[in-house]
């Protein structure tokens, strides 16, 4: 292996002219060269990394998260699990479990405490159901808690009970074709991946 091609194969993305420079210079040089070459390269990944924690910060401090990543962000952790589990791992099957448990513990609570400022129908609609799924599921609105007077989040027009919102803006749901394309596409992977385990 003569020097350009140790070279090469210290530097493989370099391109040939830089190469045969770098094999004319004296072997000290050469070494200071890719060292300070090595260096720069940790430093951009130090510094990217970086960028990216401090972006994270200001989003967590300024609140500037589009639900849409968060929620993409937590059904790839699903996906995760779900593909760990279906792999054999039960610790991965025991935290999809855990997780199920805690939303489903969550849930209640969130709408208990939205319940006095937010209609029964844009609930519904947020959670998928029809208002007398989640009566059933969650109970019927207390006497002494009348419907709020609401606007839609969308335009702005007066929407007392989600109808408005509801039929001009997501007439199956906010999220819910989403949510059901969601569930069709897991069962789709979980049923080829285990007619592939069997055969």
């Amino acid at each position: 292996m003569n020097r350009e091609e140790r070279l090469r194969a210290l530097a493989p993305g370099a391109r040939p002219d830089l190469i045969e420079a770098l094999a004319a210079l004296p072997a000290g040089t050469v070494r200071d060269v890719l060292a300070y070459g090595r260096q720069t390269g940790r430093d951009r990944l130090v510094a990217e990394k970086n960028r990216k924690r401090n972006n994270r910060e200001q989003a967590r401090r300024h609140g500037h998260y589009d639900e849409d990543q968060l929620t993409d962000r937590t059904l790839a952790v699903l996906d995760s699990a779900l593909a760990r589990s279906l792999a054999g791992r039960l610790d991965a099957l025991e935290a999809l479990a855990l997780f199920v448990l805690h939303v489903n513990t969550l849930i209640p609570g969130v709408v208990r405490a939205l319940r006095p400022s937010v209609a029964d129908a844009a609930l519904a609609d947020a959670l998928g159901l029809t208002v007398q799924a989640l009566h059933k599921r969650y109970g019927p609105r207390p006497e002494n808690m009348p419907e709020p007077a609401s606007a839609c989040p969308v335009c702005g027009a007066a929407d007392p009970g989600g109808t408005h919102y509801r039929r001009e803006h997501h007439p199956d749901g906010p999220g819910r074709e989403r949510a059901a394309d969601y569930v069709r596409a897991r069962l789709a992977a979980v049923a080829d991946s285990t007619r592939l385990k069997g055969r």
